[in-house]
């Protein structure tokens, strides 16, 4: 399953969105207003949130999700054991909680972040996890 996370900002509005897509059909979209001092660097972090909750959510409905975020740099905070950005800390704990999630470790859940990059349509890698989903890109 793909879920594909933004996060953006305008002179009056800050929001961040998912969309969940699952054999070419979308299945679940959602929108959050944020405030607006926030950042869009914080929306996009939003965003990822917003999918990791919906994956918990859906309990073990499906093992393996691919996350596509269009922002490296949320990615590598996120990645940077030594950042000083709380909402990029509290992302990294709810990705490790949710992937230690499964009491079953032989059905873990695997989850996989790739960096979107609307120009090239290409997608590379995240977290050390190589992304076997870039045909997901070019056929949804």
């Amino acid at each position: 399953m793909s879920i594909y996370t933004d996060g953006s900002k305008t002179e009056n509005h800050v929001g961040a969105s998912i969309v969940a897509v699952k054999n070419s059909t979308e299945i679940h979209t959602e929108t959050q207003r944020l405030s607006i001092t926030c950042t869009v660097f914080q929306a996009e972090l939003c965003g990822i949130i917003m999918a990791v909750d919906w994956i918990q959510i859906q309990g073990q409905k499906t093992s393996s999700y691919a996350i596509y975020v269009d922002s490296k740099a949320t990615l590598l905070a996120i990645a940077n054991k030594h950042t000083t950005r709380p909402l990029a800390v509290a992302t990294r704990l709810k990705i490790n909680e949710l992937r230690n999630s499964s009491v079953d470790k032989k059905n873990q859940l695997d989850v996989t972040f790739c960096i979107l990059y609307f120009s090239s349509n290409s997608c590379s890698t995240c977290f050390g996890q190589p992304c076997a989903h870039h045909q997901e890109l070019t056929t949804a």
